[in-house]
């Protein structure tokens, strides 16, 4: 799921490759995702990716769209008081 590209750093660099995004930018883009979250993700191998020789990760902007619809809203859920569950 992931690719090396040998030259991806200096193509990012340059502002060549406008649709990779380092790892904080693509976080950046989903609601609720950290870096670290990515980051995992992308070592579980459930977001592709683009790896440079250095071992830096990039993220293809299409990739990032199609996630920012299946991430899922936190939702709080909170007991009102006085609940204790007895009838």
């Amino acid at each position: 799921m992931h690719t090396v590209v040998m030259n991806v750093s200096k193509q990012y660099e340059h502002g060549r490759s406008k649709d990779l995004l380092t790892g904080h930018e693509a976080a950046a883009l989903l609601p609720h995702t950290s870096y670290s979250r990515l980051m995992r993700w992308a070592r579980e191998r459930k977001v592709p990716y683009v790896e440079d020789p250095g071992g830096r990760r990039f993220f293809e902007q299409a990739d990032i769209e199609k996630l920012m619809t299946r991430v899922p809203a936190r939702i709080e859920i909170g007991l009102s008081g006085g609940e204790s569950g007895e009838c």
